[in-house]
């Protein structure tokens, strides 16, 4: 029997199946490849590339982890491909064969019907947040998606659930909590003989240490992965809000609404969540009506089915607490809101319990409905982000480095302020650049203390042409400069590279004569 098989099955069924999940999976790989082929990397995909690619070896990698905020798995992941090339366009095409088995393990194990199948070929976050934009999020809802599908049988066969767990709590923080709510929803009815008599998994008296020890081993290393070195000056690391705040308490009731109805936002909001914008419903409290009720449904829906409302429950209490003492994000953390709705419905329906009796079927019926209608409005979502993304510019750091290439300044002194803004430049030019907040030179930024987050253009100005030393440089400012400061520096313009959906991704180039003409410097191929 197949790993994967939950029971016996039509073979002509089963064939079916097959061939529609197939054909899904293929028209999610052309969208994906599409949007894929257009995508301009931007400086958080790129970070990641160019720490794995510039790490002398692993332990550098896995510590420089540590400055990122994330665990480790998405780096270990991409160490092979950066083995081998250069190229930024390597993680793309690995993200996009992930997204794709993502998809397919979706639409042909999960229990959803027909058209829920086929809306998440188009689903926002599936196809743009995880499936174009080259983050480590993919990977934790692969692995939650594969251990939803052992989910059935995992007390026989405990050891790929458990390793399907591992994979998704070593991709985010985010996934990490939803595993941790998928494994409460596996034992705590086996542990504490909590549920229905026929609710699966309901009263097992069999404990299973062993998988038990070794995931919480994993969640150990993957805690630890993220905890920030004493030096570490990223910006999600600093402090925790503990204290009562009504505007972030409205702004995580929007996300969690936001996250299961998703809707296109109005030009020059692309890439900023609806929560960080005013609304109506945040401002007279409506927001916290519609994620109550929301959430209390929820709960009645999953009341039957043990694991379900644990992984609900916590999956959600969690990744909104989360969101509150620690850091809100954007879409794509919200993403994981929604996936935990989504894999909870998976594993109640997946349970094949007693046909429930008149008002349950009722509920279950209209949970459905509800249900079509979240992944309608996604897929309208994912198609406008697919067309927002393919007509705009998702970051101009691509292009900034193609201008330099065709004028052919891009082997010469390059400076970059701020820091973070220098990776999609250093990625597609496959070169160190000078950073005047760190007062040295590199690819990716190296989040510690040494850097100086915010610098006076002046200052930039400095540092810079004191580490040029005579020589003819180019440096690009985030913002436009007064005429009157380029005249003072003598800086004469090469191109405003404008237009970045992703906020402070423009790129404003300036060259500065020296008595040299721009060639390789001593850092230009570090």
């Amino acid at each position: 029997m197949s790993l994967f098989s939950l029971g016996k099955t039509n073979p002509a069924t089963e064939t079916s199946r097959l061939r529609l999940s197939v054909s899904l999976t293929l028209v999610f790989l052309v969208l994906a490849g599409i949007g894929a082929w257009r995508h301009e990397l931007w400086r958080d995909e790129m970070q990641a590339w160019l720490n794995v690619r510039d790490a002398p070896n692993l332990s550098a990698l896995l510590e420089e982890v540590h400055y990122n905020g994330a665990p480790s798995l998405w780096y270990l992941l991409l160490r092979p491909l950066a083995l081998l090339t250069f190229r930024p366009e390597a993680m793309q095409i690995l993200t996009w064969i992930l997204a794709g088995a993502t998809v397919f393990v979706f639409v042909h194990f999960a229990p959803f019907n027909r058209l829920q199948k086929a809306l998440l070929v188009c689903n926002y976050y599936l196809l743009f947040e995880y499936g174009i934009v080259c983050r480590n999020y993919l990977p934790g809802i692969l692995g939650l998606g594969i251990a939803c599908v052992l989910f059935p049988r995992a007390e026989e066969r405990p050891w790929p659930f458990i390793a399907a767990l591992l994979a998704a709590a070593l991709a985010s923080v985010h996934s990490l909590i939803v595993a941790v709510a998928l494994a409460g929803g596996f034992w705590a009815p086996r542990c504490f003989r909590w549920g229905p008599p026929k609710d699966a998994g309901a009263g097992s008296a069999r404990f299973q240490a062993g998988p038990l020890l070794c995931f919480a081993g994993g969640l150990a290393y993957a805690v630890y992965s993220m905890l920030p070195r004493a030096d570490t000056l990223y910006p999600q690391t600093d402090g925790w809000i503990l204290d009562w705040v009504p505007i972030r308490l409205a702004r995580v009731a929007s996300a969690v609404v936001n996250s299961c109805f998703t809707w296109p936002r109005p030009a020059g909001f692309s890439r900023i969540p609806p929560w960080d914008t005013p609304t109506f419903s945040i401002e007279n409290g409506q927001i916290f009506i519609w994620a109550l009720l929301l959430f209390v449904l929820s709960v009645l829906f999953f009341k039957r089915h043990a694991g379900a409302l644990v992984l609900y429950v916590v999956g959600t209490v969690g990744v909104a607490a989360f969101f509150y003492v620690k850091y809100i994000g954007a879409a794509r953390h919200a993403g994981l809101l929604f996936f935990t709705f989504l894999f909870a419905q998976w594993i109640k329906q997946a349970s094949r319990p007693r046909p429930s009796p008149g008002s349950s079927a009722v509920f279950d019926r209209w949970a459905s409905v509800v249900l079509t209608a979240m992944l309608a409005a996604q897929a309208v979502t994912g198609v406008w982000a697919l067309k927002e993304d393919f007509n705009q510019r998702f970051s101009c750091g691509k292009a900034a480095a193609q201008i330099l290439q065709e004028r052919h300044l891009d082997r010469g002194f390059i400076a970059v302020a701020p820091d973070w803004a220098g990776a999609p430049l250093a990625g597609y030019l496959n070169r160190s650049l000078y950073y005047p907040n760190a007062r040295g030179y590199g690819r990716a930024t190296h989040w510690d203390k040494r850097r100086t987050e915010f610098l006076e253009d002046d200052e930039i100005m400095r540092r810079t042409i004191e580490e040029a030393n005579g020589q003819a440089f180019v440096i690009s400012f985030e913002h436009p400069l007064a005429k009157e400061f380029t005249e003072k520096y003598g800086l004469e313009t090469v191109a405003d590279v404008v237009g970045s959906m992703t906020p402070f991704e423009d790129y404003h180039l300036f060259y500065r004569p020296g008595k040299a003409a721009a060639g390789a410097s001593p850092e230009s191929t570090h």
